[in-house]
């Protein structure tokens, strides 16, 4: 049995929270396997079982719209908020020195030197957004390096941040290195929550369905505009963030028939993908951040929906053959032909059938009793 502890800036506050939820899917898929956990978190002391949490502080940087957003803006105050917590976390991993034999890091900055500062067996997992945060430092690479050379494994969500990784840091890794996308959880819906929030289906509707933070990143403006004319559809959005009012404000000036549920619990999420038609991941670029393994598309494509989604950062590589549709970012024509393909085809149910089985059939590859053995590996270097 070995001691792990993990430093992360994203961990459930509660039970169905989706904060991180692959955070604590990792530290209780090992303590079901005999290890003792703890985890570090920023904000969250939500224990689930086996666990133990303790939060380090991290400030509101990390609640809310989060900190990938707030910096994207270059606000003064927030980058000091940033460099605070990194100083707090790497001083409380500083304090762990020695005290488990496995310090995981997750997201590299600002975790990484957290889990650097608390030695022995050393693994970093970049989500994406540490990533794009390296590439766009002054100090970038020299960080990266650093990170690398402390680290005994690196592990990456998808080939596109590896890519991206290795050419920041100018030549191969040091350490070991591994792509592993984080893993989603079989569907259990529960229809009874869900339809008590739904309004009836009207004849003929057609039901389009996105999951996520209403952030300029998910491109959900693009959205509103390739929906614009195309009839008899009904947006229905969950997840909330600052983009909201604007996207009601959009939609309504185009037509657009638009429900945003805001967050939902694991079993109503899994509930909407089944009452959907199409699931629609219109993401964007924002400077360096793109989308690392979308675990939406993922848990869509389980859920046996079809799906069309941008062709941006990790996105290809989550994409079902078959059953996703990829069309370039931020372009509307594109994709409001591809959900016409869909919806308006004469041949629209067999086409949405046959995608939608080749999703759910992709995407089993991506749950946790695929993945889990392969994450134990990685961190605990058996």
């Amino acid at each position: 049995m070995s001691a792990v502890r993990f430093f992360t800036t994203s961990f459930p506050q509660h039970a169905g929270d989706p904060a991180g939820h692959f955070v604590a899917a990792l530290s209780v898929g090992l303590a079901e396997a005999g290890h003792a956990v703890a985890v570090e978190a920023a904000l969250s002391n939500w224990t689930p079982p086996g666990v133990r949490v303790e939060a380090w502080g991290g400030g509101a940087l990390f609640g809310g719209e989060g900190a990938p957003d707030r910096l994207s803006r270059g606000g003064a105050a927030d980058w000091l908020a940033a460099a605070s917590a990194l100083s707090r976390v790497t001083a409380r991993g500083a304090r762990r020195r020695g005290k488990q034999q496995v310090s995981v890091g997750h997201w590299l900055l600002p975790c990484g030197p957290a889990a650097l500062a608390a030695g022995v067996r050393v693994v970093l997992y970049a989500h994406g957004s540490d990533v794009a945060l390296l590439e766009r430092l002054p100090a970038g690479r020299a960080l990266a390096r650093a990170l690398d050379a402390g680290a005994d494994h690196l592990n990456f969500v998808s080939d596109d941040l590896r890519r991206r990784f290795e050419a920041l840091l100018g030549r191969p890794p040091r350490a070991d290195v591994t792509t592993l996308s984080m893993g989603v959880a079989p569907p259990a819906p529960d229809f009874a929550a869900l339809d008590a929030r739904l309004p009836p289906r009207s004849p003929g509707e057609r039901r389009v369905v996105t999951v996520g933070r209403l952030v300029h990143l998910k491109g959900f403006d693009v959205l509103a505009e390739a929906l614009a004319g195309i009839p008899n559809v009904l947006w229905i959005a969950a997840g909330d963030g600052p983009e909201r009012a604007d996207l009601i404000r959009r939609c309504a000036a185009r037509g657009v028939r638009f429900l945003s549920l805001g967050p939902l619990g694991p079993g109503e999420r899994d509930a909407l993908l089944r009452r959907a038609d199409v699931f629609v991941l219109p993401s964007r670029p924002v400077g360096r951040r793109a989308e690392g393994t979308p675990l939406a598309l993922l848990e869509a494509q389980l859920a046996g929906l079809p799906c069309v989604a941008s062709r941006t950062g990790g996105v290809p590589e989550a994409a079902a053959p078959g059953g996703t549709t990829l069309v370039p970012p931020e372009n509307a024509s594109a994709l409001a032909a591809a959900l016409r393909a869909l919806l308006d085809a004469p041949d629209a149910a067999a086409r949405c059938a046959t995608a939608g089985a080749a999703c759910a059939a992709f995407a089993e590859g991506y749950t946790w009793t695929h993945l889990m053995p392969a994450h134990l590996r990685v961190m605990l270097g058996d």
